[in-house]
């Protein structure tokens, strides 16, 4: 009786021994099959590609759709808020040996087939722009994919260098640039159509030795400016460049304008006399004047409620000088930075310090 009972127990015990061997096997099969890159989802892809330069990720970017939408996320990471250069002399000198440099907050790309390539894969992620035409023959290739792939995203934009006709193929507006800025360029109509242009312009700058081929383009209200600068203006610029009327009636004309920034030989403390009465909602008013005389007034001193304060005096005098009272005051005045090359400046900021005691 017993080896009867024996026999089927024995039976399924082998049953299920050989059981657990086709699984151990059917599981080995699974964990030897290989997985290919491309059967991961974009979770994974993404945390591969944020490890990855911008040249690698760029050539990733450009294998497959999957790919390129993978990389979008890492390059907005990485690399989305700093201002792209393309520097033209760099191109065509080939002073560099890297093609890209990054740094904390710019990068620079030196060969012109990889900043085509950026622009094209990851224009639409771009924020800050910084184009320097130099002499470069091809700008208008660069134009066109500004055109093309940044035009509708960018949020900040530089202008150096720029010669006649430069920036003619520019045809598109930046419905979405807040920051606008023009170094040594020549500005021809177009180009300085702002509110068709940069319509949500807040900030305007113009530095170095600019052309304006129309003067009055400044002479308007322009809806959202906030920020004007105007600075290292040089003097044989008189006739190239906006006169200080011109830039009287934009002040003017926009109110909303809280932050001012001016220099050079015209535009001086006598300027901002003559504009003062339009200052009155200027939070930071920034002068950089060309020599102490710039800072001295007739009579009296110009009363403002501005709370920042920043003076740049550039004394071109081997013999140190002394600096001439300040004839500004501000009851709301609460930072005060000033850099005097050569100059004793002890007692105008004991002076200035006293009319301004709250400030830091």
């Amino acid at each position: 009786m017993s080896s009867e009972v024996a026999g089927p127990s024995t039976s399924c015990g082998q049953d299920q021994v050989d059981e657990d061997v086709t699984s151990q096997s059917k599981r080995m099969r699974l964990s030897t099959k290989s997985i290919e890159i491309t059967d991961l989802n974009n979770n994974c892809l993404e945390h591969i590609f944020k490890f990855l330069n911008l040249n690698d990720l760029l050539n990733v970017a450009g294998t497959c759709k999957k790919f390129h939408s993978a990389a979008n996320y890492p390059f907005s990471s990485n690399f989305g808020k700093k201002q792209f250069h393309l520097r033209y002399t760099y191109i065509e000198r080939g002073s560099s040996a890297f093609s890209i440099d990054t740094f904390e907050n710019d990068i620079y790309i030196r060969k012109l087939k990889i900043y085509l390539k950026c622009l094209r894969t990851f224009g639409h992620l771009i924020n800050k722009l910084c184009i320097n035409y130099d002499t470069m023959p091809i700008r208008d290739e660069i134009d066109l994919y500004i055109n093309q792939y940044c035009s509708d995203y960018v949020k900040e934009i530089v202008f150096c260098w720029s010669m006649k006709g430069a920036m003619k193929n520019l045809t598109k507006p930046f419905p979405n640039v807040w920051s606008l800025a023009f170094s040594s360029c020549y500005l021809e109509d177009e180009i300085t159509n702002f509110n068709e242009k940069f319509p949500k312009m807040k900030r305007l700058k113009f530095s170095g030795s600019n052309t304006i081929a129309t003067r009055k383009c400044i002479e308007m209200n322009f809806s959202h400016l906030e920020n004007l600068c105007i600075v290292d203006v040089d003097t044989h610029q008189s006739d190239t460049f906006f006169q200080p009327n011109n830039i009287a009636t934009c002040i003017r004309l926009n109110p909303a304008l809280r932050e001012l920034e001016i220099g050079g030989e015209l535009l001086n403390i006598s300027f901002i006399q003559s504009v003062r009465k339009h200052l009155q909602h200027i939070e930071f008013l920034g002068i950089q004047l060309q020599s102490p005389k710039s800072l001295q007034l007739n009579t009296g001193t110009i009363s403002l409620n501005i709370k920042r304060l920043k003076v740049d005096i550039r004394s071109g005098s081997m013999n140190p000088a002394r600096m001439p009272k300040i004839p500004l005051v501000s009851n709301q005045l609460e930072e005060f930075s000033i850099k005097a090359c050569n100059l004793w400046v002890k007692e105008s900021l004991m002076d200035f310090i006293k009319k301004t005691p709250e400030v830091n």
